[in-house]
C-alpha cells in the first residue's frame, strides 16, 4: 500500500494524521496490555498499526522528518511486545534521524528513551 503524499504537508492533513495515529496506537497498546483481549481483536489491531507504519516507511526521509509530531507518538510504542511493530518504529526513527547533524540534537536519545535492558529482543539503534 502506497501513501498518497499530495498535500501531506498541509496542516489540516498533518493534524488528522497525528490524531488518528495517536488513537490507533493508544487502542493497540490498551489491547496489548489487556490479557482478556481476544486474539482476533489483537491481530486485527496489530495489522492496522503495521499497515500504517508500512505506509509511513514508504515516505522519503525528507517527508518523515517534516512529521515532527511522529517521534513522540512512536515513542509510546517502542517497547511493544510485537516485534514487527517495534521494528517498524525503529526504522521510522532511524529515517527521522538520518541526515541530521550532531548540532541539532540528532541522537536517538533525544527522540525516544532507549528500550529497557530487560528485553533481549530489542535492537540497539545507536
Amino acid at each position: 500500500m502506497k501513501m498518497d503524499t499530495v498535500g501531506l504537508e498541509a496542516t489540516p492533513c498533518q493534524t488528522v494524521l497525528k490524531e488518528e495515529t495517536e488513537c490507533l496506537l493508544q487502542a493497540f497498546l490498551l489491547k496489548e496490555a489487556n490479557p482478556s483481549c481476544s486474539a482476533i481483536d489483537m491481530k486485527n489491531t496489530s495489522k492496522m498499526v503495521s499497515d500504517l507504519f508500512d505506509c509511513f516507511n514508504t515516505l522519503g526521509e525528507d517527508k518523515i522528518r517534516k512529521m515532527k509530531w511522529l517521534s513522540p507518538v512512536l515513542s509510546t510504542s517502542i517497547q511493544t511486545n510485537n516485534v514487527t511493530i517495534r521494528t517498524s518504529v525503529q526504522i521510522l526513527l532511524t529515517k527521522m534521524l538520518q541526515g541530521s547533524s550532531p548540532n541539532n540534537g540528532g541522537s536517538i536519545e533525544n527522540v525516544v528513551k532507549p528500550p529497557s535492558a530487560e528485553s533481549s529482543e530489542d535492537v540497539d539503534l545507536r
